[in-house]
């Protein structure tokens, strides 16, 4: 089943197999200086990456590139499994522990 929330204007998806929230994909819009080195598809660049979270454990960071510079489009992790019964209680929760940890080094 497919979740989706809007979080401060920004579109949060949860994807749930046997009814457990698993994987957690969010829209963000956080400027970069430069696209890291990834596998390009279709003007977007995908960039492995494992950050530890409470909730979350992060995988990939999607990166695009505008007109009027460049952004992290989108993060695609997998919901822990101490942390599926807390969804979608604290969606906002997660959604904040990862916008603001990626904040620190983006």
């Amino acid at each position: 089943m497919i979740y989706r929330h809007l979080v401060d204007n920004h579109l949060v998806i949860l994807i749930s197999q046997e009814g457990k929230p698993t994987l957690f994909i969010a829209d963000t819009e956080m400027q970069v200086k430069n696209i890291p080195s990834g596998k390009q598809i279709e003007g977007l660049v995908y960039v492995d990456r494992e950050l530890e979270l409470p909730y979350v454990k992060v995988k990939k960071l999607v990166f695009c590139k505008t007109r009027i510079g460049s952004y992290l489009c989108n993060v695609i992790g997998e919901i822990k499994e101490n942390s599926t019964d807390k969804v979608p209680d604290k969606i906002e929760e997660f959604y904040h522990d990862v916008i603001n940890e990626l904040s620190k080094f983006i």
